[in-house]
């Protein structure tokens, strides 16, 4: 039988980031240092020891659901990534230019956190901050909030409808 851990990432002021199984919890906060934005909020990290991985599987599903911690996806209700569209296409702006999420900050001046919300879906961003985003990435805002590809013509008039 192979022991499995639960473990939960925490931030400075104590909120949950990220609840997680391993069998190997060093090599895994290794994986999330690689390869997550959010690493760097990491404080602390609690780590508890299961008999097998079922049974931390169902602890992880029962922690995700209760605990609601910032950065899950998976077992995540979806009434809480009621943006999750939006943040998807933000991050896809992010990632077409190759940037972390702490650089992307930078560059528009937006704080890490509040586009880390952005991306997860659980914030949309102002319109301010939309609009740049937009511009430098030659996007509509259509495109961005809505998905949708909007064309607009030289006068600057949007497109009749039926128009090719």
């Amino acid at each position: 039988m192979n022991r499995c851990a639960l473990y939960r990432h925490f931030d400075a002021d104590g909120a949950l980031l990220y609840v997680g199984i391993t069998n190997n919890p060093q090599r895994r906060l290794a994986q999330h240092v690689a390869g997550s934005d959010w690493m760097e909020l990491i404080a602390t990290t609690e780590t508890q020891w299961f008999g097998d991985r079922g049974e931390a599987l169902t602890a992880e599903a029962k922690a995700i659901q209760s605990e609601r911690p910032k950065f899950n996806k998976t077992y995540t209700p979806a009434a809480d990534r009621k943006h999750a569209d939006l943040g998807d296409r933000i991050r896809q702006l992010r990632l077409s230019w190759g940037m972390s999420q702490c650089a992307y900050s930078l560059r528009f001046n937006f704080n890490q956190t509040q586009l880390s919300n952005w991306e997860i879906g659980i914030r949309r961003p102002t319109i301010e901050a939309a609009i740049e985003m937009c511009d430098a990435h030659n996007v509509s805002m259509d495109w961005i909030f809505r998905g949708l590809n909007c064309r607009v013509d030289v006068q600057g008039q949007a497109p009749k409808e039926g128009a090719a």
